[in-house]
This record gives C-alpha cells, sequence and structure tokens, in this order.
C-alpha cells in the first residue's frame, strides 16, 4: 500500500552472556546476578524463537466444545479463561464432523457470538453445517 513491508526481526544467535566478556572492573558485581540473567534470557530467546503458544503465553484460551445441530442446540455457552479481560473475538479455529456417518462441509462455515452478563461467551449460532450431525467446535477466544 505505502510501498514498504513491515518485518519481524530475527533474534540474535545470542542466548547468554560470558563473564569473561564483562570488563574486568564489573567482574564482581556482575557476576553475582549473571546466572539469574543467563536464565532470563535463555527463556526468553527460547520462547521467541516459534515456541509462543496460546494459552501458555499470549492471554488467549483454546475451548474444544462437542455439540449435534439441531434447531435447539444454540446457544452453546462456556466460561473464559482470560486473565483480568473480556474477550475480544472469537475464531473458529477447527471444526470437525464426528457424526458415525460424517457429511462433507459444503458451504462456508461461521459463527456468532457474545459475551454475557453472566461472564460466559455465548455461541449464539454456527451456519453452513448439515442438521442432525455431531461435531466437535475448537475455537481460539482472546
Amino acid at each position: 500500500m505505502f510501498g514498504f513491508v513491515y518485518k519481524m526481526a530475527k533474534l540474535p544467535n545470542i542466548s547468554k552472556i560470558n563473564l569473561e566478556d564483562v570488563p574486568k572492573k564489573h567482574k564482581n558485581w556482575f557476576g553475582k546476578i549473571l546466572q539469574t540473567l543467563n536464565i532470563f534470557l535463555s527463556s526468553v530467546v527460547a520462547a521467541l524463537d516459534g515456541n509462543l503458544a496460546f494459552g501458555d503465553n499470549i492471554n488467549a484460551q483454546i475451548k474444544t466444545l462437542e455439540f449435534i445441530k439441531t434447531t435447539s442446540a444454540f446457544p452453546l455457552r462456556f466460561k473464559h479463561t482470560l486473565k483480568n479481560k473480556r474477550p475480544v473475538g472469537v475464531l473458529k479455529a477447527d471444526i470437525t464432523d464426528i457424526s458415525s456417518s460424517p457429511a462433507s462441509l459444503t458451504a462456508a462455515v461461521d459463527l456468532s457470538w457474545t459475551y454475557t452478563q453472566a461472564q460466559e461467551v455465548q455461541i449464539n449460532n454456527i451456519t453452513g453445517l448439515t442438521t442432525d450431525q455431531r461435531y466437535r467446535l475448537t475455537l481460539l477466544v482472546f
């Protein structure tokens, strides 16, 4: 759009500070905190090297529900586990027909949701599913 692309910087290949690299006049006091600093530094580098996970490192929840698509199947409700915030989004991560005779999904699957006064996520409807089939729905709540 503007002729430039934002790109996330690749982490440097440094995950430890060696005491030998510290100037001699600072080794005494710096050596005392170096072990703790290196533990923290290696944890951060490991996490940012493709190991961030929803729920563990990111304030989000992965929720799986099973239901049978009927006219009375909705709403589906569940308590969220987000820390100190109300959800701002609910995304369908996966939906699988787990009936004894699974049907192929032939339409786009979409859902509508609200946040209730009881502090629950409420799935009001899911479109694109076959009636009377059993489904497993995986959601990302954030």
